[in-house]
């Protein structure tokens, strides 16, 4: 897909109005009501046709799914179907989620907090990290402690879990970007445009938040949000933003334009050299 075709992806299908009701709709955990099951059939719909439309293969459910039926809505009033309508939601979600981050070039690493497991004490501190830490690959450990705070108000929550994605990519266009601005501004001004766009969308991967932060560490970009239930509304994987999901395969599509037009215009102005 050339420039144009990719800034012609509609990033934002559904009207804000649309979208905040129906995620304060899964704030509330347990609400099956028509409303919910249709928008998550429209959803689905909407995942399905895009996928045809532009060759991607972003996770949708299986439409034999029981809970996809809608001979199975006037099953939902019950307490336990509810509950396994949402996990299964949930799962759908996860998958989703981990789809469309691995599109963008994101790695993510998962902690589930018990609430004593990051209880560090106020004596034996270095001691006691370092034990918690070799339960974490190297390169993740120096993110764990960037956001160890954030980690540790996780155990506040009941369900806690805390997400941190790293993307190598984002931090090469950016040191690309502060490294050559001249170039840049020059030749691929509009590209920087919509790529500075659409990684400013990357920031947020759920549509309401709890505790986040992002930045650059290392050689890398990254993500840090917790969800779970903080007495006031239970927040989870199931208020993916769908802005984020679509950003993350504008992104790619953005990010390999960009790639290819700087090597294009090395090498026409190093050929333009060599011939005058």
């Amino acid at each position: 897909m050339n420039f144009k075709e990719i800034m012609e992806i509609d990033r934002h299908p559904f009207s804000e109005q649309w979208e905040k009701s129906f995620y304060e709709n899964l704030l509330c955990f347990i609400n099956t009501d028509i409303f919910f099951v249709l928008s998550i059939l429209l959803i689905q719909r909407f995942l399905e046709k895009f996928n045809q439309k532009y060759g991607t293969e972003m996770y949708i459910v299986d439409n034999d799914s029981k809970w996809f039926l809608l001979d199975y809505i006037k099953e939902l009033s019950e307490y336990d179907d509810g509950i396994e309508f949402m996990a299964e939601y949930k799962e759908n979600c996860w998958n989703l989620f981990a789809d469309m981050a691995f599109q963008a070039h994101f790695e993510i690493i998962h902690i589930q907090i018990e609430y004593n497991e990051w209880d560090i004490p106020q004596y034996g501190r270095k001691t006691y990290l370092k034990r918690k830490l070799r339960q974490v690959e190297p390169s993740w450990r120096p993110f764990i402690l960037k956001n160890l705070n954030l980690i540790q108000d996780a155990r506040c929550m009941e369900d806690g879990e805390v997400y941190i994605l790293r993307n190598r990519e984002i931090y090469i266009y950016h040191t690309f970007c502060e490294k050559f601005g001249g170039f840049v501004d020059t030749y691929l001004r509009k590209e920087r445009e919509a790529l500075d766009t659409v990684v400013s969308d990357l920031e947020y991967p759920l549509f309401f938040q709890s505790e986040h932060s992002h930045g650059f560490l290392g050689e890398y970009y990254y993500i840090c949000f917790d969800t779970g239930y903080n007495g006031y509304g239970f927040l989870d994987i199931t208020c993916l933003n769908f802005t984020w999901t679509l950003s993350c395969f504008v992104f790619r599509l953005l990010f390999e334009d960009f790639k290819n037009k700087v090597r294009e215009t090395i090498r026409g102005d190093t050929e333009l050299r060599i011939e005058q």
